[in-house]
């Protein structure tokens, strides 16, 4: 079964994150990948993740303004000009 610890610590050593809560699991993380070799790795499981994102109504009416802001600057327009352009038309947006 993939949720064996077997099977989590085997996947940990080539790099693939456990979901278990093992330390052993969480020792062999990336031994078997050279990339990882002389590396700190345990530094990864040492950090508090930070908390989630939280969307609020305005994002979801402005992102499309901010990919329209995506194409105007692969299409060669200044970036201020860009800017000030989404921001006029996400502020027209919530005034609505």
């Amino acid at each position: 079964m993939i949720t064996s610890d077997e099977v989590q610590k085997l996947m940990s050593e080539y790099g693939s994150p456990s979901i278990l809560q093992s330390d052993e699991i969480r020792k062999v993380y990336g031994s078997k990948l050279d990339e990882y070799k002389g590396k700190n790795v345990q530094a990864l499981f040492k950090t508090t993740p930070g908390t989630p994102h939280v969307i609020t109504k305005y994002e979801y009416l402005v992102s499309a303004e901010a990919e329209v802001g995506r194409r105007l600057i692969t299409e060669g327009h200044d970036v201020n000009t860009v800017i000030r352009t989404i921001e006029e038309k996400a502020n027209q947006k919530l005034s609505q």
